[in-house]
């Protein structure tokens, strides 16, 4: 059993979140050949909506810090909160065929329940803005089943790990959901009206409200076949074939009985990779390439299903297993085309448009060192260029909003006695550190400046529990994500996780 509790207050005059997590799991050994596994999550989440203010078109503002909001204010009340409810079970049985070949057989289930109002801030003028409600019932269900056949054999004397596989995945949504602008409030002077924003006024828009039924299905039916082939000791080939038949029923609308965006798609993937060590064991080149496509469920804001997104991708680069374990790492550059992306409708909050065509390409490192016992370092860095190749409103050779910085890095290291009376008693501390980002022409051309951010922790292990003291964003610095977020300033939380 792991178990965990989560208890936030913002900085902000309100705001908060306060969740619960409990994930029992079980492990049978039947006899020699047969084994089960059940695991299990139960999420519970009761939070006000994270802080998000997106200006108005015609602001004359350009760069995050100059906008004049008063970020002391959070525009709610702690009893507008939403909750959300999420149930996980895997259950998977391995059986030992023979000394080649491995069954093993999967069936998993999840539950997802999202109640009560969400809260977003739009902007009016440089000066006033709107407080917008999405409120309502949303459910999301899958049921996935899955056979593998894993094999691990010799053909003239060379190796080939191979896998056979089955699977199959049934996605169902149902929503009952308003949306309506609540009030508008002066976002630098706020007026006494600020205060009338409480769950009471809420409910009663609610209740008046126009709510939008909808539901969907979507089911995809797989099969795949994978061999890794060991030409040489120190050189794997490795070939996969998937076929998808992917299935969308559609979105049914309760209220005017009509479903849209019914589709079908069949298509193949397939990948191709080569790992080389020139030293054994200590130094490896890889490359890799796939061609395939990721189902996208969801709905855009007039009820039209999503078609799925298809991608190219190739990657390249080494791994490192230096100094006896000590030193490990990743270096690689990669190539990514997606075409059908998914991007931030601004007319509609908590909604998606896919009209696009996007790509990535970049370079990303990671070193892990453990240089004395108890000492462990961990840096990385990536590099990211990325940005619509076809896009709608302008947007076309813009960077996409969820695409990032173009620079990040980050350093985490941390020390824990493993000796003496204080053994499992530790510290860490590191930071993270992003460059700018400019000409988000979603958000009127806005720039968002680069961060520094760090942390420091306290900490007691021992094999049952775990005690956690974390400061976050010691240097109290005020920086945005890519919508205009201002993200926590200093902030301590205190964490017991338990072990059964």
């Amino acid at each position: 059993m792991t178990g965990a509790h989560n208890d936030n207050k913002s900085n902000q005059d309100a705001g908060f979140l306060k969740s619960t997590m409990l994930a029992p799991s079980l492990y049978v050994q039947v006899n020699n050949r047969v084994s089960v596994n059940v695991n299990t999550e139960f999420f519970h989440r009761d939070a006000t909506s994270p802080y998000w203010m997106t200006p108005t078109s015609k602001t004359i503002y350009k760069r995050a810090p100059d906008l004049p909001i008063n970020y002391d204010l959070s525009f709610t009340n702690n009893d507008v909160y939403f909750t959300a409810t999420q149930f996980n079970v895997n259950a998977q049985i391995k059986t030992q065929i023979n000394k080649q070949w491995l069954s093993q057989t999967s069936v998993a289930h999840t539950n997802n329940d999202l109640t009560g109002p969400m809260l977003s801030l739009n902007g009016v003028t440089d000066s006033t803005l709107t407080r917008s409600i999405s409120g309502g019932v949303q459910n999301f269900q899958t049921f996935q089943l899955q056979q593998n056949f894993i094999g691990d054999f010799k053909i003239a004397g060379k190796r080939n790990r191979m896998v056979l596989g089955l699977n199959y995945l049934d996605y169902n949504d149902n929503s009952n959901t308003a949306s309506f602008n609540m009030d508008t409030v002066n976002f630098i002077h706020p007026d006494k009206s600020y205060y009338n924003f409480n769950r009471a006024a809420v409910d009663s828009r609610l209740a008046d409200a126009a709510y939008k039924k909808s539901a969907g299905d979507q089911k995809s039916y797989s099969a795949y076949v994978s061999d890794v082939f060991n030409l040489l000791e120190n050189l794997n080939l490795m070939a996969s074939l998937r076929v998808d038949r992917f299935e969308n029923g559609g979105n049914h609308n309760q209220l005017t009985g009509k479903t849209t965006g019914k589709y079908g798609q069949t298509a193949l993937s397939p990948k191709f990779g080569i790992v080389y060590q020139p030293v054994l064991n200590k130094v490896s080149l890889f490359a890799n390439y796939q061609d395939g496509f990721n189902n996208v469920g969801g709905t855009d804001y007039d009820g039209n299903s999503f078609k799925p997104e298809n991608g190219k991708q190739f990657e390249a680069g080494t791994k490192l297993n230096l100094l006896h374990g000590l030193l490990t790492g990743t270096l690689s550059y990669y190539y990514i085309k997606v075409e059908n992306t998914l991007r931030s409708d601004l007319d509609h909050d908590g909604f998606s448009v896919q009209d696009g065509t996007q790509e990535s390409k970049g370079f990303e490192a990671e070193l892990t060192s453990n240089p004395l016992p108890g000492l462990d370092i961990f840096a990385g860095y990536a590099y990211n260029e990325s940005q619509y190749l076809k896009a709608d409103d302008g947007l076309k050779g813009t960077r996409p909003d969820g695409a990032g910085p173009k620079n990040t890095a980050n350093l985490w290291a941390s020390y824990k006695i493993l000796k003496s009376w204080a053994k499992g008693l530790g510290i860490g501390f590191g930071g993270v550190y992003g460059t700018r980002l400019d000409n988000l022409k979603h958000l009127t051309g806005f720039e968002v400046p680069s961060y520094l951010v760090t942390d420091a922790s306290l900490f007691y292990e021992r094999s049952m529990y775990r005690l956690t003291l974390k400061v976050n964003n010691l240097g109290n610095e005020k920086y945005w994500n890519n919508r205009l977020q201002l993200q926590q300033m200093r902030n301590v939380t205190a964490s017991i996780t338990i072990h059964f």
